[in-house]
């Protein structure tokens, strides 16, 4: 997983969070490439994507709203790895 700023934002510092796989013998990212989410709770810097898997389901991890007051922990849910990802309703997890 990753971020970027999408080729479309819809507002300027909105990020988006992809996957693709990686080749582990080449070290090479490999196939399609799949957009994840560009946020929970407004998508301002969407960031640090971190995603686990527990009993059978994706959870993906994002930091979101800069390095100040705003900033906050969210987290989404799926049952496959490339998506679609429900946000968590109590988003944001953690605050500052």
């Amino acid at each position: 997983t990753a971020n970027h700023v999408p080729a479309d934002p819809d507002f300027p510092g909105q990020a988006e969070i992809w996957v693709q796989e990686l080749n582990i013998t080449g070290f090479q990212l490999i196939g399609p490439r799949h957009y994840l989410t560009r946020g929970a709770c407004g998508g301002v810097w969407v960031e640090g994507p971190h995603m686990y898997k527990a009993h059978g389901r994706y959870y993906l991890l994002t930091a979101e709203g800069g390095t100040g007051y705003h900033h906050a922990v969210m987290i989404a849910v799926s049952d496959k790895v490339t998506g679609p990802f429900t946000n968590n309703p109590r988003n944001p997890i953690l605050t500052m």
